[in-house]
C-alpha cells in the first residue's frame, strides 16, 4: 500500500499571493493539522519515500471552520456514489456543516442555472449532467475560500457509427429486440460517465453480468458484444434488461421488449364449397410473425407467412394453418372446404314400378347406403340424396353409390398449385 512507503510529506499553498512556500514533515511524527497551524485555502500535499522519491501529489481545499459536507442528508466521502433510480436522478441536496454544527451558507460562483441556495444554506442541484461540478465561495473567518464540489453521478449516452452522440441520460432506453440488433449492426456504442471511485463494472442481460470492463472516466460498451446473447439472438417472450453492476448496485441501461405475440388474422377458402374436382383458393394473413415458420396441414407443408394457394380437392377437407417459433406454443387455426358431389345421369336413385321397370326416385334408401358400405354421415358428405321412407334395396342403386365413392376416393389428398403462393 502507498501509506506504508510514505516517509516524508510536504504541504504548501497553491495560491500565488500567499507567501507560505510550504513545509516538510514526517506524517508518522506530526499531523497535518499541526503543520497547517490554522492556515486554510487552496493547498497541495506531496508524499515521498525514504529516498525522497515522489509517490503522489494532490491539491485540496482546507477550511478550518468546515467540519463535513452532507450530500442528500449523508456525509459526503470518497466512497459516495449517486446511483440513478429507475426514474432518473432526483435533485441533489448539498449542505456544508461548520465546526459548531451550524450550516455554512455558500455563494455560487459558477453556473447558476442548475444550482440554487435555499434559505438556511442548503444547495439544491438539478439532475443535469452539466451540474455535476459546482463552484462556491465559503466564508471562513474573515475571508472567503474558493472551493468546488463534483457530484459522483452516473450518466450514459449512445454513440452512432458517424461518431455523433445523443444527449446524456439517466434512464434506460426502450427498444424491440430487432431494433437492438439493428443498432448493433450499425456499430452503436454506449458511453458511460462514471465516478473515479468505480474501478470496474460488470455488464450483461438480467442477472447474466458476465462481461467485466475496467472503469475509466468514460467507459465504452459496444452493442455488438451483446447481440449473440439469447435475449437478442432468439425470440424473447419476456422483457429483458441490459444491466451494469457497479459494486452492489445495478443500473438498467436498455429495456428490450418481449417479442409481440404472433397472430393469425385470417384463414379462409374462396369459395368455401366446391364441386368435386373444382379449385379452391386458400388465403391467410398473419401478424407479428417475423420469427415464425408457417405451414398448412394436411399435405401442403411450408408456406409464406401471408399469402394464398390454390388447391383441387376430391373430398371435404379441414386445413390447419400453424405458426411455429422456438420458445412459444404453436398458433393454429382451421378452415374447412366442403366438396359437393354432383350426381349426373348415372348418379341417381332408381325405384321399381309395379310393372318391374325403373323410374327416377327421390333418393337412396338407408339399406342401399349400408350395403354400399357407407354411413349416413358419409352419404351426407357426398351429397347423396336419401329417401328415408323407402325400405327397398336395389343392387343398381348400390352400384351407383359405390361408383360415387370410388370416384371420390381416387385421390386421397388435395392437388396444390404451389406456383400461386404469394406473400402479402
Amino acid at each position: 500500500p502507498l501509506s506504508s512507503k510514505v516517509v516524508w510529506a510536504r504541504v504548501g499553498s497553491e495560491a500565488s499571493e500567499n507567501d507560505w512556500k510550504g513545509q516538510n514533515f514526517k506524517p508518522a511524527e506530526r499531523s497535518l493539522a499541526d503543520i497547517l497551524n490554522g492556515r486554510q485555502g487552496r493547498l497541495f500535499i506531496r508524499v515521498f519515500d525514504a529516498e525522497s522519491k515522489l509517490l503522489d501529489s494532490i491539491g485540496f481545499r482546507y477550511l478550518r471552520d468546515l467540519r463535513e459536507i452532507h450530500l442528500n442528508g449523508k456525509p459526503y466521502s470518497a466512497e459516495t456514489i449517486l446511483m440513478p433510480p429507475p426514474l432518473g436522478h432526483p435533485p441533489a441536496a448539498l449542505q456544508f456543516i461548520g465546526a459548531d454544527g451550524t450550516t455554512i451558507q455558500p455563494v455560487i460562483t459558477g453556473d447558476k442555472n442548475h444550482a440554487t441556495v435555499q434559505e438556511g444554506g442548503n444547495v439544491i442541484v438539478a439532475p443535469h449532467p452539466e451540474a455535476d461540478k459546482i463552484s462556491f465561495k465559503l466564508l471562513s473567518g474573515t475571508s472567503h475560500i474558493d472551493t468546488a464540489i463534483e457530484l459522483p453521478r452516473i450518466w450514459w449516452q449512445m454513440k452512432r457509427d458517424d461518431d455523433k452522440s445523443d444527449g446524456w441520460r439517466d434512464t434506460p432506453w426502450s427498444m424491440q429486440r430487432l431494433e437492438f440488433r439493428r443498432y448493433a449492426n450499425e456499430r452503436r456504442r454506449i458511453r458511460l460517465r462514471l465516478p473515479p471511485q468505480i474501478t470496474s463494472i460488470h455488464v450483461g442481460f438480467d442477472k447474466q453480468l458476465e462481461r467485466v470492463y475496467p472503469s475509466k472516466r468514460e467507459t465504452v460498451l459496444c452493442l455488438a458484444e451483446f447481440s449473440d446473447y439469447s435475449h437478442i439472438d432468439q425470440r424473447l417472450n419476456t422483457d429483458a434488461w441490459l444491466n451494469v453492476q457497479c459494486g452492489e448496485a445495478i443500473i438498467a441501461l436498455i429495456r428490450v421488449f418481449a417479442d409481440p405475440v404472433p397472430r393469425i388474422n385470417s384463414f379462409s377458402s374462396e369459395p368455401a364449397t366446391v364441386s368435386l374436382g373444382e379449385k379452391a383458393l386458400l388465403q391467410w394473413a398473419t401478424q407479428n410473425s417475423e420469427s415464425c415458420l408457417a405451414s398448412i396441414e394436411p399435405d401442403i407443408g411450408s408456406v409464406a407467412l401471408s399469402g394464398n394457394i390454390s388447391v383441387t380437392l376430391t373430398k371435404t377437407t379441414t386445413f390447419m394453418l400453424r405458426l411455429t417459433a422456438s420458445g412459444m406454443d404453436d398458433v393454429t387455426t382451421n378452415t374447412t372446404v366442403t366438396v359437393r358431389y354432383q350426381l349426373g345421369k348415372r348418379f341417381f336413385a332408381r325405384v321399381k314400378r309395379k310393372d318391374g321397370s325403373f323410374r327416377r326416385g327421390k333418393g337412396f334408401s338407408r339399406g342401399e347406403i349400408r350395403t354400399a358400405g357407407l354411413t349416413h354421415s358419409d352419404a351426407a358428405r357426398r351429397s347423396l340424396p336419401i329417401d328415408k321412407r323407402r325400405r327397398s334395396t336395389h343392387q343398381a342403386n348400390v352400384d351407383t353409390i359405390r361408383g360415387v365413392d370410388n370416384d371420390a376416393s381416387r385421390k386421397r389428398g388435395p392437388t396444390v398449385e404451389r406456383h400461386n403462393t404469394t406473400a402479402l
